[in-house]
């Protein structure tokens, strides 16, 4: 039972990762896009 917990909980530590990282692209991406256009407005 605690074996199957433990690998579970690796596995969701694997998931939570990677959205976290895909995640922090896509804000990335989102920071730099408002950039440009606020010096585009300039």
């Amino acid at each position: 039972m605690n074996q199957k917990l433990a690998n579970l909980s690796s596995e969701q530590e694997e998931k939570l990762k990677k959205i976290e990282s895909e995640l922090g692209c896509v804000l990335i991406a989102y920071e730099n896009k408002s950039q440009s256009m606020e010096t585009n407005f300039h």
